[in-house]
């Protein structure tokens, strides 16, 4: 019986031993697991990266805020000066943040915040021969949708949506130096035309939405392939308002395919397990348009932060002069943010979570900082408590009768496109009777003589698009000459 026991705990205690031997992530803190995100098995300068996601997915996902998951992808610069340039192009497949292309208004900014984070694929960039070994792959890659995630280990000839995607939008960024190249730039004007042939004539499975990261190419390094009718389907421009009627230049996509959807929305899902996923993913609309302009499923319109200017945000309009005002911090009347550092915007719900649009991904529910988007600076909005801008009157207040005097308006920054109403009330009730207005063809100014003494209001109100923005009021006392 003795020995029963102890064989019994040398067998207890050996599978305890082993069971010890693969770590769980997920009750490692944060910061040991951004030291173990990376394979530290002996491997060859030919042997790509395997990165945390591949290895445990689970611990990946536990890492909510994007400036984490940027930090666990980091590889030692020592490893990554070891490797061949072809290495590094397909650990850049590996690359777990590679669905960026999709969740950012912009690709471009996508791209740049990769390598800005990334000393991969700044490595790579900084190899003479980057270009002609990324065409070189990318000229023999081709997209297989039932892969959910990057192939690791075979020949790289056939990735996932997602890699593909990345590395049409990567080719198209105008990051990679030597394209110009004959031998280089003639097999790339090949691939990109086969593929761009393929996806146009598979229009069950792609929309113009897998198309333009390929026209991109096409334009950026002047192909030459793509003619103007199929580039002219892909946007167009329209203008939509904000509350107060400020115009905001928008634009309307063509829609994503059900396959292309399914796609984005199954790697949601896989990518941030604790979001729910509230409307599908597609081109038509995005988290700006979704938060200030329609907050509907059914929303059509796609609104960028910025034109052409990054520091010209024409989004303030929705909060400067507009209805909505900041609030310096997070209060129960907050109904909008705007991720500063990211570039996007989401509503507050009652529950406390957020809910905003990802990209073409889906529309998500999600706490502040599981999401695709640096969340280190949060700004908040408000409705304004009256819902409309203080104009301010200027003018004499005390008065002599039959006199005239002149009352000016000032119109605050942001406002010069409102049509301005004056208005005014003898001893609080409207009366056409005992003064005279005359109004300036401007309407920033008017003279006014009262004919009778008393207590006269001038108001002064303000319209866009019909809609009442603006009020000011000026007390007038008129008195007989003395």
């Amino acid at each position: 019986m003795k020995r029963l026991i102890i064989i019994i705990s040398m067998i207890f205690i050996l599978i305890s031993c082993q069971q010890n031997i693969v770590p769980d992530y997920t009750k490692i803190p944060a910061e040991e697991v951004l030291t173990r995100s990376l394979s530290t098995e002996k491997v060859g300068p030919d042997d790509p990266i395997v990165f945390l996601p591949a290895t445990n997915m689970k611990a990946w996902t536990n890492i909510g805020p994007l400036e984490e998951r940027f930090a666990t992808c980091k590889v030692p610069s020592t490893r990554l000066a070891s490797m061949t340039t072809e290495a590094l192009v397909k650990s850049m497949m590996n690359y777990p943040l590679n669905y960026l292309v999709f969740v950012y208004n912009d690709p471009q900014m996508a791209i740049n915040l990769i390598i800005e984070n990334s000393p991969l694929h700044q490595e790579f960039l900084s190899r003479q021969d980057a270009a002609e070994v990324f065409v070189d792959m990318y000229a023999r890659v081709e997209m297989d949708m039932r892969i959910e995630k990057g192939n690791y280990d075979g020949d790289y000839t056939s990735l996932s949506y997602t890699n593909t995607m990345f590395m049409d939008y990567f080719v198209g960024s105008d990051v990679l130096m030597g394209l110009d190249k004959v031998t280089i730039r003639q097999k790339l004007a090949d691939a990109v035309s086969r593929k761009l042939l393929s996806r146009l004539q598979d229009t069950e499975r792609f929309s113009m939405f897998s198309i333009e990261p390929l026209l991109a190419i096409d334009e950026t390094e002047s192909l030459g392939i793509a003619s103007f009718e199929t580039r002219a389907h892909v946007t167009s421009t329209v203008t939509v308002y904000t509350p107060w009627g400020q115009p905001i230049t928008a634009f309307t996509m063509s829609s994503t395919s059900s396959t292309e959807a399914a796609q984005m929305e199954n790697q949601a899902r896989l990518e941030y397990p604790s979001a729910i996923v509230r409307g599908p993913a597609t081109w038509s609309y995005n988290c700006h348009s979704y938060a200030w302009h329609n907050s509907s499923t059914e929303n059509d319109v796609w609104i960028n932060s910025y034109l052409s200017d990054p520091l010209d945000l024409q989004l303030e309009k929705y909060w400067e002069n507009d209805l909505y005002i900041e609030s310096a911090v997070l209060t129960p009347d907050v109904e909008k943010v705007f991720y500063s550092n990211g570039d996007h915007s989401a509503i507050l719900l009652p529950n406390g979570n957020y809910q905003s649009k990802w990209g073409a991904w889906p529309l998500m529910e999600h706490a502040l900082h599981d999401c695709p988007y640096n969340s280190t600076q949060i700004q908040y909005f408000k409705k304004r408590p009256d819902q409309y801008i203080y104009l301010t009157i200027s003018g004499q207040t005390p008065v002599v009768t039959h006199q005239n005097y002149t009352y000016n308006v000032s119109v605050p920054a942001g406002c010069a496109n409102i049509d301005l109403e004056w208005e005014v009330r003898f001893m609080d009730a409207p009366s056409p009777t005992p003064f005279n207005l005359i109004v300036s063809p401007n309407g920033r100014s008017a003279s006014l003589t009262c004919q009778d003494y008393g207590l006269f209001k001038i108001v002064v109100k303000g319209y866009r698009n019909d809609k009442l923005m603006a009020l000011g009021q000026l007390g007038v006392i008129s008195m007989p000459a003395m």
